[in-house]
Parts: structure tokens; C-alpha cells; sequence
């Protein structure tokens, strides 16, 4: 079933980590705590510990302490590219999977949210804020997103614009962002509005 809340003509979901919210550097800086010799390496995996795998069990405490997701960095170009998608007539959606096995994840993404985005565009931020397990059971018309793979992406509503990072430079896309506020975002929804309409 579907999650409807606005028209899927209108609505724009945005993932939060490495999108909008600086998961990346947040991790590497919470490793280096705990290994000062560790190195920064290309990001070749979507997830972390594809390319940290000794650090596997380190990063598994890392997220699920309290604090990492509150404490996250913002990704420049994210309040700009909101403003972007709201002068543009588009109903800006954040859509973030949370880690499930972390009872701090959604608390604290929607205290990121009320931090970092509320000040700048209200409430409607967080109380509109989607956390689902599934994001093809959003109904919307594009999902900017990093992950190379999104559960569901076969039977959504929306196509993904993706948004670059390293580890998704193999991904076959047909819109693709580098910035949340990449001035090409507009002109990418108003052909995937044409196209579904």
C-alpha cells in the first residue's frame, strides 16, 4: 500500500545520508577516534564497511550510538537545493531508510531535521519527514538518491534522479545531480512530470 500524502506530480522525496545529512564524513571522523592510523579510501561500496571491512564491528557501534545521526554535518547545497524545489512549485519530501536496528536512527534524523531544515522552512519539514523500510511504497514523483539500489525502485511511482557520490559512478541513470541545488534538478522533475502525465 501505498504511503499517499500529497500529489505524486508534486512531491519530490529526498534522501537524508549523503544527500542532505553528512553521513560519510561523520563515520570517518568517529573512526579515526578510534584508529588515529586509519586512512581515508575511495568509496567504492555503498555501504561503509565494504570498504573498511576490518572496521566492521567499530562502525556497527558507531551507528547505533546515540547522537551519530543527530550530530551529523549538512551537505552543502541542501538548503539552497530545498529552496530550489519550492520555488519550483515541488513539495520537497524527506524519505530516508532508517537503521532498523538502531532505536536512536529516527529520533535523531527528525532532531536533525528540526536543527538544521525547520529554521528555514517550518515544521512541515519534520511532520511530513517519511522513514520508510521500502521507498517504492512512496508514492512521488522522483527520489533523489545515492543508493545505487533502492528496494522497490521497480514498481515506484517516481524515478530516481541520482545523487553522485563515488560509489554509484556505475549506476546506468538518466538524471543524475551532484548537488541538491544542481540548477539542472528543475529541468530533470519537469521531464519526469511530462513523461508520466
Amino acid at each position: 500500500m501505498a504511503l499517499e500524502r500529497t500529489s505524486q506530480h508534486d512531491r519530490v522525496l529526498v534522501d537524508m545520508d549523503n544527500v542532505m545529512a553528512d553521513f560519510d564524513g561523520a563515520i570517518f571522523e568517529n573512526l579515526k577516534l578510534h584508529d588515529s592510523t586509519v586512512e581515508e579510501r575511495p568509496r567504492n561500496n555503498f555501504l561503509f564497511r565494504g570498504d573498511y571491512p576490518e572496521y566492521r564491528a567499530v562502525l556497527g557501534t558507531i551507528l547505533h550510538a546515540q547522537g551519530y545521526y543527530e550530530n551529523l554535518g549538512i551537505v552543502d547545497g541542501t538548503l539552497e537545493g530545498w529552496e530550489l524545489l519550492l520555488r519550483a512549485g515541488y513539495d520537497p519530501t524527506v524519505c530516508s531508510t532508517p537503521l532498523v536496528t538502531s532505536e536512536y536512527c529516527i529520533p535523531e534524523k527528525k532532531s536533525w531535521l528540526a536543527k538544521k531544515l525547520v529554521p528555514h522552512f517550518g515544521k512541515r519539514v519534520v511532520e511530513g519527514a517519511l522513514f520508510p523500510v521500502n521507498k517504492g511504497e512512496v508514492d512521488g514523483l522522483a527520489l533523489v538518491d545515492d543508493a545505487p539500489s533502492i528496494q522497490g525502485a521497480d514498481t515506484a511511482t517516481w524515478e530516481q534522479v541520482v545523487y553522485d557520490r563515488s560509489y554509484n559512478t556505475n549506476v546506468a541513470a538518466r538524471y543524475r545531480i551532484s548537488r541538491l541545488d544542481d540548477p539542472r534538478l528543475p529541468e530533470y522533475l519537469e521531464r519526469i512530470r511530462h513523461s508520466v502525465s
